[in-house]
């Protein structure tokens, strides 16, 4: 490469510097001017300047006026114009004052170096030739001078095909020395294959048009080196006379070994890329930012289009044209990559989610838009999917949350009703016998009442909130579904009527009453929101004896004999036929986006086949559905609850004993402090369990602790533990607002000497009668 002095004229500080950085790594001495005015002050100081980087629009004087001032010199050196300036008019006016080459911006390094590489080449040619002319002037050795200048090898062949004469440049090109080469056959040079293809070509008989022209040929080369490659062009010498005889021939030689590498690196990268696009997973496809149309793609484009109605361009991937200029647009603006998502109906009327990923790409046919196209529905689906998950995930973490408040809300209100329920027990007992007892009596009834009503409610909800699969026990369904329609009045509208027919003698089942109450709640709530406004709502309860096979709806299965049958009917908008066969999958849902989850009845089958039912369902569309629960029956009755609405008469059953009380609550400490007391026996109350630990720690004669279970800083369970070593521990009735839903860690009955669990509110009896049996199982240590 031919090295120079240039000179850069740009007030653009970052692209001065980068077309600095640029020539200095190729070899050039480089300087800068920022401006014009700053250049014709450098110009005319640098006689030897071969070559100017001009830019035109520059503040002051401007690149016009500097590339006139630079003619008017005796030996201008070579101006190149880089610009953005565009037009014939600018063009014309640029030739017409002397620029050798202009370069619009951006151009491509490459370009660049090239055109100086021309610039100085002609540059040092013209300033050789001027110096061949003054030796011409001296000497007669002017045609040897010049052909020993030239980069090209010039060559005479003799008739028989020796050198008779190489120029100097022969040792660069064919590695050996002029001396060496004349004299010496030409087929010496080269590969025996490219002898016979060049025989009469290198050593050229032919003259005129006729003559080779451009014709490649490879140099013999040893093991170790590098392919090398000439150009030549040869033409016959003939005598002058009538004879016309041959002798010799004239020919040009030039290495071209460099640019045939960069054409092979050339030709190989088109193989890549094209075996890159063309294997590409992806839709691939080049189109005009013109008018849009299809340039190249691959055939993974071919098959992705093949779904939907287009064209051959890419303007069905846009709204408008308008849409497809402004994008274009943008990526001229911002430059890089940019994507966007669009939705597009395919030929089967499914709706599509594609991604279009675009960049542009400038060539010698102008831009063009390299684009990668994807098809993201299953991606966007799932992506929806797993939000939606993610949100049914939050929605059980509620649950969760809301279930362990309920649970503190419940022990909370249970104290309350202990406390209202054990009260008005007492108010019986004291007034009984009395008028005034006669009158109040039934008003208290009516209050104990009311206040077991509420604890059933909240035991209702106490039981729903659980998580964990209680055991199963043989139940009573007619008794646990009245529970049930009590809690779920709240859950239905009134306008929606609820209608039940539960005969009193039922074979009981064996079940687990939580699941059962979850069941049926979800059947209730599915048939409610199938009603869109008045509507019924049916349930009811069969012994039923199946004399030929039925189908479950959920596992297909046939099965028959004698069944507990829960029905749940509605009149609603019934269930279509096409998704009656999935009803029972997982996230199959019958309800409008955002109301149903789609585990409700997958649910429901997991717990029927648990317990070894099956499930029917009846429904049309307009007509209505009804899901019947078909339960085995249990081989042992459920034992009935004992009712004890009645007064209980208190009376001592023992000469005494000393009962130890705590509780935090006062109020229900004190009303079973009262109630013993009034039954004959001797109590101290707590309401802090340290205090009481350290008195019991203290005092011997205690023959029974009853104390809540859940207190500030120390459990009941906690407190029976740190009294079990002492020496006349006393036996703990264990007293719990959280009914029957204690954790099971804290369920221990039977150790740290706990002989029994109380859920509160608790009757009077309950509690007088397992004092009793636990003061009389030992000796009374204190009266």
């Amino acid at each position: 490469m031919i090295s120079g002095r240039i000179l850069i004229v740009d007030d653009d500080p970052g692209h001065r510097r980068s077309l600095s950085d640029l020539l200095t790594a190729s070899g050039h001495q480089v300087e800068t001017a920022v401006d014009g005015s700053e250049a014709l002050e450098i110009i005319p100081l640098r006689a030897n300047l071969d070559v100017i980087l001009l830019d035109l629009n520059m503040p002051g004087v401007d690149g016009f006026a500097v590339l006139e001032a630079t003619g008017a010199m005796p030996l201008p050196p070579r101006v190149i114009v880089v610009s953005g300036e565009d037009g014939d008019d600018v063009l014309r006016r640029l030739l017409q004052l002397g620029a050798f080459d202009y370069l619009h911006k951006p151009y491509l390094p490459e370009d660049l170096l090239k055109s100086i590489g021309t610039a100085l080449s002609q540059q040092r040619n013209e300033a050789d030739a001027r110096e061949v002319l003054a030796r011409v002037r001296e000497s007669d050795r002017l045609h040897r001078f010049l052909v020993d200048q030239s980069p090209d090898v010039i060559y005479l062949l003799d008739p028989e095909g020796r050198f008779s004469f190489v120029s100097i440049s022969a040792e660069a090109v064919f590695g050996q020395d002029r001396e060496a080469l004349e004299g010496q056959h030409w087929s010496n040079l080269f590969a025996p294959d490219e002898v016979r293809h060049g025989r009469f070509r290198f050593d050229e008989r032919r003259t005129g048009h006729r003559a080779t022209s451009n014709l490649e040929m490879q140099l013999r080369t040893g093991e170790s080196e590098a392919n090398r490659w000439i150009e030549i062009s040869a033409t016959g010498l003939y005598t002058e006379d009538e004879e016309r005889r041959f002798v010799g021939t004239y020919g040009v030689a030039r290495d071209v070994s460099d640019r045939r590498r960069i054409a092979s690196a050339l030709v190989r990268s088109e193989r890549k890329f094209a075996t890159l696009f063309q294997s590409s997973p992806d839709a691939l496809f080049i189109s005009s930012s013109d008018d849009g149309r299809i340039l190249e793609r691959n055939e993974h484009y071919d098959t992705l289009v093949a779904d939907f109605e287009t064209a051959d361009s890419d303007l069905w991937l846009f709204e408008s044209d308008g849409t497809r200029r402004r994008f274009i647009r943008s990526l001229q603006e911002r430059g890089g990559i940019q994507r966007r998502e669009l939705t597009r109906t395919a030929r089967d009327g499914s709706e599509r989610t594609l991604e279009l990923s675009v960049r542009l790409l400038s060539g010698e046919g102008g831009v063009s838009l390299v684009s990668i196209l994807r098809d993201v529905t299953v991606d966007r689906e799932r992506e929806q999917e797993r939000l939606r998950l993610e949100g049914q995930l939050q929605q059980t973490r509620r649950l969760e949350a809301i279930g362990q408040l309920s649970g503190g809300i419940a022990h909370d209100f249970n104290n309350i009703l202990a406390s209202m329920i054990g009260y008005a027990e007492l108010a019986q007992i004291t007034l009984e016998g009395t008028e005034v007892g006669e009158q109040c009596d039934d008003y208290l009834s009516e209050v104990i009442s009311a206040g077991q009503r509420a604890r059933d409610l909240i035991a209702q909800l106490l039981n729903f909130s659980r998580t964990e699969e209680g055991d199963r026990r043989p139940i009573a369904v007619g008794q646990e579904l009245e529970g049930i329609l009590r809690m779920l009045r709240s859950l239905i509208p009134t306008s929606i009527a609820i209608d039940s027919r539960i005969p009193e003698k039922l074979p009981t089942i064996l079940a687990d009453p939580v699941q059962l109450q979850q069941v049926v709640i979800n059947l209730f709530i599915n048939a409610r929101d199938a009603i869109a406004s008045d509507g019924i709502i049916e349930i009811s309860v069969d012994d039923m004896e199946l004399t030929e096979n039925e189908r479950c709806a959920a596992c297909h299965r046939l099965f028959s004999g004698r069944w507990l049958v829960i029905s749940v009917s509605d009149d609603g908008g019934g269930i279509p036929e096409e998704i009656q066969e999935q009803l029972f999958d997982r996230l199959v849902t019958t309800r409008v986006a955002g109301r149903g989850t789609g585990f409700g009845l997958s649910l429901i089958n997991g717990f029927m086949h648990q317990h070894g039912g099956h499930v029917q369902v009846r429904s049309a569309p307009g007509q209505g559905s009804c899901f019947r629960l078909f339960f085995p029956l249990a081989e042992t009755d459920a034992s009935t609850p004992a009712t004890d609405t009645e007064p209980v008469a208190v009376q001592a059953k023992s000469a005494g004993g000393h009962v130890v009380v705590v509780d935090d609550e006062v109020s229900v400490a004190n009303f079973m402090s009262e109630l013993l007391e009034h039954a004959g026996y001797r109590t101290t109350v707590f309401n802090d369990p340290g205090t009481a630990l350290d008195f019991l720690r203290g005092e011997n004669g205690v023959d029974l602790l009853i104390t809540d279970q859940t207190m500030p800083h120390m459990s009941g369970i906690e407190l029976a533990a740190a009294i079990e070593d002492l020496p006349q521990a006393p036996p703990v009735i264990l007293c719990t607002g959280y009914g029957n839903a204690l954790p099971d860690e804290d369920d221990q009955v039977g150790r740290h000497n706990v002989r029994a669990r109380l859920a509160k509110p608790f009757r009077l009896k309950e509690l007088l009668d397992a004092v009793h049996q636990f003061l009389e199982d030992g000796a009374v240590t204190g009266s």
